[in-house]
């Protein structure tokens, strides 16, 4: 007698899932998610913003920004991956330009603006940290 193998479900969109799958959804209410959560979500940001002032490399600096905002609560109704996207875009061409602090500064706007949107997601009752 043959066993079938377990093959996973699609978790579908992460739009739907609370940060780092540290949260849960309560029907019809907020998104739950730990405080721990947040705080890890912003630790692999600036060691991705570290890794990045090292080796130089924005593709990879791209995609693992998108990875960790797809966990993010509520991020394309925000859209935050776009006002990202712009902020990689502007350090772009102050690296060109020769600017200094181009690095450090994107990281702290991706981080203020990811900070910022919390705020107001709780605010608003659509988060509840735990």
């Amino acid at each position: 007698m043959s066993r079938r193998n377990f093959i996973p479900e699609s978790p579908g969109r992460l739009e739907g899932r609370a940060l780092l799958s540290g949260g849960t959804r309560l029907p019809g209410g907020p998104v739950s998610i730990s405080g721990l959560g947040v705080d890890l979500t912003l630790a692999r940001i600036r060691a991705d913003f570290e890794e990045f002032a090292i080796g130089r490399k924005l593709p990879l600096l791209k995609h693992e920004l998108h990875s960790i905002l797809g966990g993010v609560p509520f991020n394309r109704a925000s859209g935050l991956g776009q006002t990202v996207a712009g902020i990689l875009g502007q350090m772009e061409s102050d690296l060109q330009a020769g600017a200094p602090h181009a690095v450090a500064t994107a990281e702290q706007a991706v981080i203020s603006t990811i900070q910022a949107g919390g705020r107001a997601d709780l605010a608003a009752g659509r988060i509840v940290i735990r």
